[in-house]
């Protein structure tokens, strides 16, 4: 692939080093062109192709989530994909940048889910609200949970990808750190599991505060 040129650095009195951080350069600089366009083209066309179907389709789901960005969020896989494919098909005569790029990858693939996971609550919450059997308790503060949730994984993940390590190993280093952070804001999250719990339960609906207003008037 490079004979040509590294015939032509060599006439140009480039030594061996130089023609190998060359080499580095030019294969960074068209990956990085392949990936803007496989972003651009997932971005334009495959994801114009999703949405279309979906305004045409009368299930009234998938409208929900184009309506959320979900399958533009979806576009940065493509690149993604690409990037940690060539990390080992590409870059094998430099191990230290392959290994960068499989890192890099990876945690972009963390951040990625995590905004995909949010366009999935979102249009899960659009759904419930417009569904015709939908109760009075609203649904925000188990999507708050999930959210808190995924970004703990994320972090979780992200430290892994960092440290190389097994995710259950980062998990068990964290748990007296848990057991400490339960200690210092127990009030804090017993107030929220309590909320889940009347919400859950329906104990509350909107007109009980001026119920309770009243009762204590009365008394």
């Amino acid at each position: 692939m490079f004979q040509d040129f590294d015939t032509f650095l060599q006439q140009s009195a480039f030594s061996p080093s130089l023609i190998q951080v060359t080499h580095l350069l030019v294969l960074l600089l068209l990956l990085a062109i392949t990936a803007l366009f496989a972003y651009w083209f997932s971005r334009t066309y495959l994801v114009g192709i999703l949405e279309k179907i979906a305004h045409k389709s009368t299930f009234r789901w998938d409208d929900i989530f184009s309506r959320n960005l979900f399958f533009k969020h979806l576009a940065i896989l493509v690149p993604l994909v690409l990037i940690h494919a060539a990390a080992d098909l590409v870059f094998t005569d430099f191990p230290g940048t392959a290994e960068f790029l499989r890192r890099a990858s990876l945690i972009l693939f963390v951040f990625a889910g995590l905004r995909i996971f949010g366009a999935v609550l979102r249009s899960g919450k659009d759904i419930y609200h417009g569904s015709a059997t939908k109760g009075d308790w609203p649904v925000q503060s188990y999507l708050d949970a999930l959210r808190i949730i995924s970004y703990v994984l994320a972090f979780i993940f992200f430290i892994s990808i960092l440290t190389d390590k097994s995710p259950w190993g980062i998990i068990s280093v964290f748990g007296g750190l848990t057991a400490i952070l339960l200690l210092i804001f127990k009030d804090t999250i017993m107030g929220f599991v309590a909320n889940l719990q009347l919400t859950a339960n329906d104990m509350i609906r909107v007109a009980s505060g001026a119920a309770a207003g009243n009762i204590c008037l009365q008394r």
